[in-house]
């Protein structure tokens, strides 16, 4: 819901923002992810409740970094409607992709390597986490 959102509203002109700060906080987001993997395994209330919220500021986030790449495409186009929705059946899609993979591989390694779901999960957070300062590093705005 997020990133449609933001992508919509920003290919409609409606909101702008400069896409350097953009690249910069999408990793971010994934440094955050990571982080809040190791606490949302107890049971903090606030870290449940906010779940949703949190992964609707990280879509609107995320969305507006589509918003570059697909605003390159409908340049030359006056409608934008039926391409939108075609942009974002890929993202969703993209995404199923990538979450059955690591589901994939999490059964995998739980499976045949026995590791625990608890360490896996630690493994694959600090990985997002190291990732995420990298790339966020690599593209500050500083």
């Amino acid at each position: 819901i997020g990133h449609s959102l933001t992508l919509a509203l920003s290919i409609a002109q409606i909101i702008q923002v400069n896409a350097r700060w953009i690249e910069f906080f999408i990793p971010l987001t994934i440094v955050c992810s990571g982080i809040f993997n190791f606490f949302s395994s107890k049971t903090y209330g606030w870290i449940k409740n906010g779940k949703y919220l949190l992964t609707l500021i990280f879509g609107l986030i995320h969305g507006l970094g589509f918003a570059s790449v697909i605003r390159m495409t409908l340049m030359e186009s006056e409608h934008i409607g039926l391409p939108l929705l075609y942009f974002n059946l890929g993202i969703e899609a993209g995404q199923v992709v990538v979450v059955m993979i690591i589901v994939l591989l999490t059964e995998i390694a739980i499976r045949t390597l026995g590791i625990s779901k608890k360490w896996w999960t630690a493994i694959l957070s600090v990985l997002a986490i190291l990732g995420g300062l990298y790339f966020a590093f690599m593209r500050s705005p500083f």
